[in-house]
């Protein structure tokens, strides 16, 4: 993963000025994090979502901007590979130190595995997120990595990952 930074010009009308580091909630929907949270969705939620974006083109924000990053119920509608985008994506606005909890439906369940997901989820997947960049101890280690803190499951369906973001040395 490289340092990916977007030019402002292209989005700069459809982001509102904003204070950060923010609290980002991607893909709030009609559901939001409750408290000071800023939505980012492609669904304008009748005027509730702060930033209307597809973030299968990324996230609109600068680096290292968010202290914490949550989302819920929306990467199991992305494929695999645009997941792997919005990871990276997520990563590059994290700051260093910041926390991202992923929300799930458990890929066991009948409601992980509803038609409208296109990837599913598990503890295993959750795991290979924490093990995306070489962690401490291992040869290739470079001072980054998703520090898995905790996956846990809530029933009778959600799977859950929170994972710290350890930013070392520019990538």
């Amino acid at each position: 993963m490289g340092n990916m930074t977007y030019p402002m010009d292209s989005y700069r009308n459809r982001v509102p000025r904003l204070d950060f580091p923010i609290r980002l909630d991607v893909g709030a929907g009609n559901y939001p994090q409750p408290g000071n949270w800023i939505r980012l969705d492609a669904d304008p939620c009748n005027g509730q979502t702060h930033i209307v974006w597809d973030i299968k083109k990324g996230i609109p924000l600068p680096d290292g901007c968010s202290s914490e990053i949550y989302t819920s119920h929306c990467l199991e509608h992305f494929w695999p590979t645009d997941v792997h985008l919005i990871l990276q994506e997520m990563w590059r606005v994290a700051a260093p130190d910041a926390t991202i909890t992923i929300k799930v439906p458990h890929g066991d369940t009948p409601a992980g595995r509803l038609p409208c997901h296109y990837s599913f989820w598990n503890e295993a997947a959750m795991q290979a997120i924490g093990d995306w960049f070489p962690n401490p101890g291992r040869a290739d280690y470079n001072g980054n990595y998703w520090n898995l803190q905790r996956i846990w499951r809530e029933e009778p369906y959600h799977l859950l990952g929170l994972f710290e973001i350890v930013k070392g040395k520019a990538l």
